[in-house]
Formats: structure tokens, C-alpha cells, sequence
């Protein structure tokens, strides 16, 4: 009973830590935050691997498409059946795996404690 609670408590907070960033990133809700997440994104779109692919988004679309995948694996993650939150971990793996590739790219380990 209590594992199942447990599983239940993180797979909300963990849909929510995703649908609160994809919200920002879709919504223009602070024009200030919009455009610095805006400048991030154009340095994220000129290391993505999506490149090789031939694929190349503008800033704005790439930051967007990222949005709108946040906000339906996190809602996925929070309302969804059990076999599609396993679909949608998968999915949040892979966005995870992009930024931190992209991340590393850019070499920005900001979010890197060094001390």
C-alpha cells in the first residue's frame, strides 16, 4: 500500500516538474524569461543532433516543440493509464538525453555544482 502511494506521489510531482517548464516554454506568460529561454534554444538548435538528420528548426519552433512534448508526457505522467506512463518516461529519457547532449555541445555545466 504504501510503495503504491509512493509510486503514485513521484509520478505527479515528476509529471508536474515537466508540465510547469513546458508551459513556459509554449506560453509567452513573462516576455523577459520567454526571450532568454528564446536565446538558450537558438544556441541549443546550433548543436542538436537533430542536424545530422538534416533536421534544423528555428529557435522558436524548436523551443515550442519541446514545450508541447513536456506538457503531454508530464500530463501523460500525472493523468495517464499505467502503459502509457511507462511510454511517457521513455519519452521525458529522450528529451533529457537531448539536453543534456546538447548541453555538454555548448559545454554550459552551469547547472553543475563544482565546488
Amino acid at each position: 500500500m504504501a510503495s503504491h502511494l509512493a509510486t503514485h506521489v513521484s509520478t505527479v510531482v515528476l509529471g508536474l516538474l515537466f508540465i510547469l517548464p513546458g508551459i513556459v516554454k509554449t506560453v509567452r506568460l513573462n516576455t523577459t524569461l520567454y526571450r532568454e529561454m528564446l536565446k538558450t534554444f537558438k544556441n541549443f538548435t546550433e548543436v542538436s543532433p537533430l542536424r545530422y538528420i538534416g533536421v534544423i528548426p528555428s529557435p522558436q519552433i524548436y523551443m515550442q516543440s519541446m514545450g508541447v512534448f513536456e506538457l503531454l508526457l508530464g500530463t501523460t505522467l500525472v493523468v495517464g493509464h499505467v502503459s502509457f506512463k511507462k511510454f511517457a518516461c521513455l519519452g521525458i529519457m529522450a528529451l533529457m538525453l537531448l539536453t543534456t547532449y546538447c548541453q555538454v555541445a555548448l559545454k554550459d555545466y552551469s547547472a553543475v555544482r563544482t565546488e
